[in-house]
């Protein structure tokens, strides 16, 4: 497995199941809901970008002609007209905010056979930023068994999950942090399986969290050997089974990020320019047939003791292999 990989990262937010007092909703007080045929409520806790604060209705019984007024802050209040409710019907009505806390008063007006009833409830509504992970290629060490997370927001626990190839979990841990400003190391021991995915999980300690993976891909493609002869380039047929090999590793990785294939001669020093005419040759030719949908890089490798001449091979990767500087077939 390669040392490197790139992320793909996606955003979430939710109340942690432990923390699910602190994103209850107000109520109106017993005594207003006896009198009134509806239950107004504030969400007091809202997490940024997938929520905004939010009042709602329930009805106890069939209402109509209901009209719901919001004030943040004290500003100007703003009117919002809803459908007629059935017993045991909501509707509810959603505004923005900026980050922070506000003071919200949130009223609702209605008629139920005739007669009038309205209903008033304040809330305090704490606008929480988005929690934002930092997961660079950088930070991931698959052999040194560590990764080196970062978050925009204090954390309270972290969970790490690691994959192998068939979707099965190698290992899984939860962290405490005590709300520590991320950015901090990982470690797991080692396993008995090669990891093909890291997940990450991360609370903060303002009642919301975001996950990042990442998926290290790194896979020697195999095909007959073009082995090296410094008088003449690769047979066709020869070139033709190297790309219709990688062809098949790449339809059966779709959708990695920053995936690229990787031709490298593999000699001795002293065949090495001659090695890196060959990776070129194939490398050049694999971008000119087409259709692999990844980019195509080649370099030489060679080093004092080999006993071959030397040879072509084929790696794709979802970082750059540490062989050789690689250079685009272009």
């Amino acid at each position: 497995m390669s040392p490197f990989g790139s992320i793909h990262a996606r955003m979430h937010g939710t109340v942690r199941r432990w923390a699910i007092a602190l994103a209850v909703l107000l109520a109106a007080s017993p005594a207003a809901a006896d009198e009134t045929p509806v239950e107004l409520t504030i969400l007091r806790t809202v997490n940024l970008p997938w929520q905004g604060p939010e009042a709602i209705v329930v009805a106890t019984a069939p209402v109509e002609e209901l009209v719901m007024t919001v004030s943040v802050d004290g500003g100007p209040p703003s009117v919002h007209l809803l459908d007629a409710l059935g017993a045991g019907e909501r509707g509810s009505i959603t505004w923005s905010a900026p980050e922070g806390a506000h003071d919200c008063t949130v009223s609702v007006r209605g008629k139920r056979g005739g007669r009038s009833f309205e209903l008033h409830t304040e809330a305090k509504v704490h606008v929480v930023p988005a929690l934002e992970l930092k997961l660079g290629e950088a930070d991931v060490d698959i052999r040194g068994r560590s990764l080196r997370l970062h978050a925009s927001q204090p954390a309270s626990v972290v969970e790490l999950t690691l994959f192998d190839i068939d979707g099965g979990v190698l290992h899984r841990a939860e962290t405490e942090v005590e709300g520590e400003a991320l950015s901090r190391t990982l470690r797991w021991p080692e396993l008995h399986g090669d990891v093909a995915r890291v997940a990450v999980r991360v609370f903060s300690t303002q009642d919301t969290w975001a996950d990042a993976s990442w998926s290290p891909i790194e896979i020697e493609v195999s095909h007959p050997p073009i082995l090296f002869d410094p008088k003449s380039a690769p047979d066709r047929d020869a070139l033709d089974a190297v790309y219709a090999a990688a062809r098949k590793q790449v339809d059966a990785h779709p959708g990695v990020p920053g995936l690229a294939l990787y031709v490298v001669g593999v000699g001795p020093q002293g065949n090495g320019k001659a090695l890196a005419r060959k990776a070129k040759h194939v490398a050049r030719y694999l971008e000119k047939r087409g259709k692999l949908g990844v980019p195509v890089r080649h370099a030489v490798a060679t080093g004092d003791g080999e006993d071959r001449l030397g040879e072509v091979h084929t790696i794709l990767s979802s970082q750059v292999p540490a062989e050789a500087h690689w250079t685009p077939s272009r």
